[in-house]
């Protein structure tokens, strides 16, 4: 049995290094051509680093942030500090023009961590898959391994970056799902989340100004289409 496993891997091992090798020097190509691509239109590959969701985390800023479903809308108002210490960072204004009561205070801060996790992209999966007008449109994927139970769902995604080939700076993101998603119980049978991107020259970084998710959620036979639309504005050192 021992001398079997040892002709076994001994004839296997070499193939799948050379598989592994391939997938390496695919990943590679990839990567070389998009920075290839990039350093034609004069672009610094600086905007396939720039993580505004990190950028904001010490910043302060004010939010709005609309929830339109098919019977209800409801429109809220919120302040982000990023100096103030972890579990106060967040305060809720208004809730449709109200002063928030306990229970919608508790639901926000629940929706909104003061660090929530952020996913690392696959630098190897960038892949240029087209441009239109004067925009380049950069493939993504996340790595796996560094999602969290939060937003593994992200391995069933794809993301797209725009950048703008005559201003050479990144203009907006969009994450989709590749198959239906399973988010806490709940199965969301489309997700597409677009985020629009401004460089902060005060902050000298990325930050977002806004950004839309729309979902469908499938509940039996029944589904469910709604709207997030967060307008970030005001960014400045607290």
């Amino acid at each position: 049995m021992c001398s079997f496993l040892e002709r076994f891997f001994s004839l296997k091992t070499p193939l799948l290094i050379a598989s592994l090798s391939l997938l390496y020097l695919n990943a590679f190509a990839q990567r070389s051509e998009v920075e290839r691509v990039l350093s034609s239109y004069g672009i610094s590959d600086v905007v396939l680093k720039s993580n505004p969701k990190e950028n904001i985390k010490t910043t302060a800023y004010d939010l709005k942030q609309i929830t339109s479903a098919s019977s209800s809308e409801k429109i809220e108002l919120a302040s982000y500090d990023g100096s103030k210490a972890e579990g106060s960072r967040w305060e809720l204004k208004s809730v449709n023009g109200k002063l928030p009561n306990t229970g919608q205070i508790k639901s926000f801060l629940k929706a909104h961590p003061d660090n929530p996790p952020i996913p690392v992209i696959n630098e190897d999966t960038y892949k240029v898959v087209s441009k239109q007008d004067s925009m380049l449109i950069i493939e993504f994927s996340y790595l796996a391994d560094k999602l969290t139970l939060e937003n593994s769902f992200l391995k069933d995604c794809k993301g797209k970056l725009f950048i703008n080939i005559k201003s050479k700076l990144l203009e907006k993101q969009e994450i989709e799902n590749l198959t239906p998603l399973k988010i806490k119980g709940i199965k969301l049978v489309k997700l597409l989340t677009v985020s629009s991107f401004t460089f902060d020259k005060n902050l000298r970084c990325y930050v977002t100004s806004k950004e839309v998710t729309n979902f469908i959620i499938q509940l039996l036979l029944l589904t469910s289409d709604s709207v997030v639309t967060s307008e970030y504005s005001n960014y400045r050192r607290p």
